[in-house]
C-alpha cells in the first residue's frame, strides 16, 4: 500500500525487505517547468522508500516518523522512470538513518538521507 502522495506521483514498489527497499517513479507527470524531474518529486520518492525500510525494521509496537530529510540533486532525468534504492545506515533503539540513492538508468540523479524516530503506535 502506497501513501496518498505516492499514488498521485505514480510510485511503484520493486523490492521490499528489512534490508532493502527499491521503488520507481515515472518522470512524466512529475517534471518541473524546464522539463526535468522535479526535485520535490525526488524528495518524496526518497522519503517514501526510506520510510518503508524504516517501517520494516520496527516490530516492537512502534512506527517510524520522519524527523529529517536531506536531499542533494546531482543530476537530472527527462523521461522514463527513476529508481530509488533505500538501505539502512544506522538502527538505534529509538531511531534509524536510511540512505537513498535515486538513479536514471544507472546515472545518479539524487542522493538522500532520512532520519526517523520510532514512536508508539
Amino acid at each position: 500500500m502506497l501513501t496518498e502522495l505516492g499514488e498521485k506521483l505514480g510510485f511503484r514498489v520493486v523490492t521490499e525487505s528489512s534490508q532493502l527497499v527499491e521503488m520507481e517513479m515515472p518522470v512524466e507527470g512529475n517534471r518541473q517547468v524546464v522539463g526535468i524531474l522535479h526535485g520535490g518529486a525526488s524528495a518524496a520518492l526518497i522519503e517514501e522508500a526510506g520510510s518503508r525500510l524504516a517501517l520494516a525494521l520496527g516490530d516492537d509496537g512502534t512506527v517510524p516518523v520522519g524527523t529529517e530529510l536531506s536531499v542533494s540533486h546531482v543530476g537530472s532525468a527527462r523521461g522514463g522512470r527513476v529508481r530509488a534504492r533505500a538501505e539502512l545506515l544506522h538502527r538505534g533503539k529509538k531511531n534509524c538513518v536510511v540512505s537513498v540513492i535515486v538513479n536514471d538508468g544507472g546515472v545518479t540523479t539524487a542522493v538522500g538521507r532520512l532520519t526517523c524516530v520510532y514512536v508508539a503506535k
